[in-house]
């Protein structure tokens, strides 16, 4: 077991859970953060949980949680990352991160966490989905059409896949260079970010209708709104 669930134990009769601190940015550009208990249903904290899904063959990358070091798959080093410039306002910020909060090699604490998944994420402030690191042509994409909801009304969608497709656009449409020029990159975006993986997992779209406010959608270093 690794240290940092050996040092903060959990207490299945209080329903307690483990609650992610990311601490303000320091100077060696690591990811600091804290790790503590705190029972759902009893005074929990402010905390925001995540929504993502699971990569077992990413490559690895380290943090710190309570002074020790701790491995965790690359997508979430880069949401933490990306978050960190956030809790340079504060003390800090809370998340409730499965891959962290819960030791899933002990299966007695991980069947005590499973049943309490639902109240997770309907006491979270807010539930942020994680899509996975971005590029110059999702940043556009979302920055171009602002919210989920949008895109799906007034995208194309496959029947097979349901995510939105690109559109069949050409000069011979009545489309000049430029305009194509100009929207190719955001349809590549809408896309890209439709054909992620968490996308194609029912637990994860679970996971987004229990949040108690509008989900945000995170993919790189750009959001939205999901307006269901």
């Amino acid at each position: 077991m690794a240290q940092i669930f050996r040092n903060v134990p959990l207490d299945s009769s209080r329903k307690e859970i483990r609650i992610l601190r990311l601490l303000p940015a320091d100077d060696d550009d690591e990811v600091h953060t804290e790790l503590f208990a705190a029972s759902i249903e009893r005074d929990i904290p402010y905390f925001e949980a995540i929504s993502h899904a699971w990569d077992l063959k990413e490559p690895r990358k380290s943090i710190t949680v309570n002074g020790h070091q701790f491995e965790i798959s690359e997508s979430i080093y880069i949401l933490l990352k990306n978050l960190q410039y956030l809790a340079d306002v504060a003390s800090g910020m809370n998340f409730w991160i499965d891959s962290i909060c819960i030791n899933r090699e002990d299966m007695s604490e991980k069947s005590a966490q499973v049943p309490l998944m639902k109240d997770i994420y309907t006491k979270a402030s807010q539930v942020l989905i994680w899509l996975g690191d971005g590029d110059e042509c999702t940043d556009r994409a979302i920055e171009t059409t602002g919210s989920v909801n949008h895109w799906s009304e007034d995208s194309a969608w496959s029947d097979d896949l349901n995510w939105p497709v690109l559109s069949s656009m050409s000069t011979e449409d009545g489309y000049t260079a430029d305009t194509l020029s100009t929207f190719t990159p955001v349809l590549k975006g809408v896309n890209d970010v439709f054909g992620r993986e968490w996308f194609r997992r029912t637990w994860t779209l679970q996971e987004a209708i229990l949040s108690p406010d509008i989900p945000q959608v995170l993919c790189g270093k750009s959001s939205l709104s999901w307006q269901c």
